[in-house]
C-alpha cells in the first residue's frame, strides 16, 4: 500500500451507540476520518468482527494484509 492512496475509516459497530453519540466522539476528539455507522452490522459480518478495537488493513486488491485487536508496531513500514 502506498501513503499516497491510503484512506483510513473507523466503523462504529454500534453497541450501545447512537449515530448522535459517535458523532460527539468523533467532534470532541476532532477525528480527521469519516467513521462510518454500522446499524445492520454488515460491515461487522462481513470482516468477522468479534471485539472492539479490530484493525484491519486492507491492500489496494481487496485482500486483507493484517487483522488484529492491536495496530502493529512496524503499520508505517506496510503502508509504504
Amino acid at each position: 500500500m502506498n501513503l499516497n492512496n491510503l484512506t483510513i475509516l473507523s466503523v462504529s459497530i454500534g453497541a450501545r451507540q447512537t449515530p448522535e453519540l459517535v458523532r460527539r466522539y468523533r467532534d470532541y476528539y476532532e477525528i480527521p476520518y469519516p467513521i462510518l455507522f454500522d446499524t445492520d452490522m454488515e460491515v461487522t459480518r462481513a470482516y468477522n468482527i468479534k471485539g472492539i478495537p479490530t484493525f484491519i488493513m486492507v491492500d489496494e486488491q481487496g485482500v486483507i494484509q493484517y487483522r488484529n485487536y492491536v495496530m502493529p508496531p512496524e503499520y508505517l513500514e506496510m503502508v509504504e
